[in-house]
């Protein structure tokens, strides 16, 4: 269970895939995470969830539209969703940092979310924020039809993060 998760149940691996510490069973997408270390060596952590709102926008098989800007922090203005695969093959691995391109978010179709950071704070925050305009963006397509920000409203958005938050940190909220 995870919720019974302990330290020493992580299995520590290489991107190749072969077990350095640990002894249980490494997860089905392992390949998944060592496919974003590989593509993006600035990147230091990868948070793979099938959170709520997120997953509904990957069963559409649709983009998180900038409906808050507090997805700015996904590095692109939409965060793409990639068509499926089955989960823990190569293929999936491939797709999701093909689709994926410059940005540090990305829906895998019929599944979940990916979000990378410079460190699993980063991008545990930048999964919690997707997941937060996810909601909004459902929510809204409710009762009606969200007010979309425009890509000159982002580039706002954008030139304020860059001083936005503690100096030296990575930007975790909003």
């Amino acid at each position: 269970s995870y919720h019974e998760t302990r330290a020493w149940d992580v299995v520590v691996m290489d991107l190749d895939g072969k077990i350095a510490d640990g002894t249980r069973k490494p997860s089905s997408e392992w390949g998944l995470h060592a496919g974003f270390y590989r593509a993006k060596p600035d990147i230091g952590a990868v948070v793979h969830t099938h959170s709520m709102y997120c997953t509904v926008f990957a069963v559409l098989g649709r983009e998180i539209e900038p409906v808050h800007y507090a997805m700015l922090a996904s590095g692109v203005e939409r965060v793409p969703c990639a068509p499926y695969r089955t989960f823990g093959t190569p293929e999936l691995a491939e797709e999701a940092v093909r689709v994926c391109g410059e940005g540090r978010a990305v829906l895998l179709s019929n599944h979940g979310l990916v979000a990378l950071g410079g460190d699993i704070g980063a991008a545990f925050s930048l999964a919690v924020n997707l997941e937060y305009t996810a909601e909004l963006q459902y929510r809204a397509l409710c009762i009606g039809s969200p007010r979309v920000l425009s890509d000159g409203q982002m580039a706002a958005v954008r030139r304020r993060f860059a001083s936005y938050g503690q100096p030296g940190g990575e930007k975790g909220g909003y």
